[in-house]
């Protein structure tokens, strides 16, 4: 008699056209389906999303689609990313949070799958979070600060890298170019674009620049605004802009860098995979974490200041990072 198949229902950040996020939802499917495993996922686009990766996938916020969902799976993958986080609002981290809830309800069994925390603002809420992961059949997270927080709670969780250190890389062939990686936020000064354009200028008057847009929605606008700020302003330089590009064509692209500038963490990631001269730039606190873990000069950018030296500081570091993750750790659950 043949075994059947585990179902497994993945959540996450899916459907958004966030890279990192895509970036993690790739490799997660890529394993399951080495295990011959029946993959569904909550997305914002199903029909993309279930064409694109040959897999079954139901509207994110339809409450029908999710039970259905839920119900016809055997285990919820919950992840990876930061998504239990409220700094923003508690809307995202309750859905989340009910979806795991849910799961349990209806008897599935459920993995926290590379888990970023900086903490949940709030007693209720942090309190709820906690109660609801320690119901969890397993809880991973991809840093040490993250397996502190869970420590601190009383709960058990196995400590991974994040997910995006299992991409496959084609090979680093730098190019005399320099990747900027920008997002839109409230954490950054008024005056940071204008100064980053200056540094990036006068520091590397003879290089190429390629701005890169890792989510449209949230970097399309600052992308545009620093590349044509930096062209206005040295205009012998070459700028090229990167918008609504796919994971394969970012990371395609990251292979030339010989430098480095990022805001978002999977950025950071991906440059430090390729060895390229990084230099985070630090608009949240995973990104922090990610740069002290790995020993790496790091900008604010909230700081009203000259970043002349903070380029210079880009030279002396050693930047390639190696971790490996451990896919085999949730074979127990699937196989």
């Amino acid at each position: 008699m043949n075994k059947k198949n585990k179902k497994v229902l993945i959540s996450g950040y899916i459907g958004f056209g966030n890279f990192g996020d895509e970036a993690i939802f790739s490799c997660l499917v890529s394993y399951l389906k080495s295990k011959n495993v029946d993959i569904s996922a909550l997305s914002n686009t199903p029909d993309k999303t279930a064409k694109k990766y040959s897999i079954n996938a139901y509207k994110y916020n339809s409450i029908l689609e999710i039970f259905k969902a839920i119900l016809k799976s055997d285990i919820l993958f919950s992840g990876g990313g930061s998504l239990l986080q409220n700094n923003t609002s508690n809307k995202s981290l309750i859905y989340y949070l009910g979806i795991i809830f849910l799961a349990k309800l209806f008897g599935k069994k459920v993995v926290i799958f590379a888990q970023g925390l900086e903490g949940i603002n709030g007693k209720f809420m942090s309190g709820l979070t906690y109660s609801i992961l320690k119901k969890c059949d397993f809880v991973t997270v991809r840093d040490k600060k993250s397996k502190s927080i869970m420590d601190k709670n009383g709960i058990k969780a196995e400590l991974v890298c994040d997910p995006v250190f299992s991409v496959k890389l084609p090979p680093h062939t730098p190019r005399n170019q320099i990747g900027i990686q920008l997002r839109g936020t409230n954490a950054m000064h008024p005056l940071f674009v204008e100064r980053l354009t200056d540094a990036i200028g006068k520091y590397f008057p003879d290089k190429s620049i390629k701005v890169f847009s890792f989510q449209e929605e949230q970097d399309r606008k600052i992308c545009i605004e620093f590349a044509m700020m930096l062209q206005r302003k040295f205009q012998d330089i070459e700028v090229e802009i990167l918008l609504d590009s796919s994971v394969q064509e970012i990371i395609k692209n990251f292979a030339n860098l010989e430098y480095l500038f990022a805001m978002r963490y999977h950025a950071c990631i991906i440059g430090a995979m390729y060895g390229i001269k990084t230099m985070p730039i630090a608009y949240d606190e995973k990104v922090v974490t990610f740069a002290k873990e790995n020993e790496m000069p790091y900008i604010d950018c909230g700081w009203e200041k000259d970043l002349i030296q903070d380029c210079r500081n880009i030279e002396h570091a050693k930047y390639k990072v190696t971790n490996k993750f451990q896919w085999n750790i949730f074979d127990k659950y699937i196989c």
